[in-house]
């Protein structure tokens, strides 16, 4: 499993902590202001959303990358 992998993993687990904290509540939590552990720190929703933004787009850059240089070599084996 690479370090990629297990940071998503670790996003996974703290999302699926936070809804489960918001489901089992009496009251109507709204999960941006809740706070979770993760990354040995407590941190709130806005906070995990930012790193699963991140963590999105450098997944999204990767394949971009990878999608062009299958492009350039295709163009270098004269197939484009």
């Amino acid at each position: 499993m690479s370090g990629e992998e297990d940071r998503k993993t670790v996003l996974l687990k703290a999302c699926r902590d936070m809804l489960i904290k918001c489901r089992d509540s009496y009251y109507v939590l709204n999960p941006i202001e809740e706070s979770v552990f993760y990354d040995g720190t407590h941190c709130d929703g806005n906070c995990l959303l930012e790193d699963i933004e991140f963590a999105l787009n450098e997944e999204l850059e990767k394949c971009e990358q990878e999608k062009e240089e299958e492009k350039e070599s295709a163009q270098n084996l004269g197939l484009a």
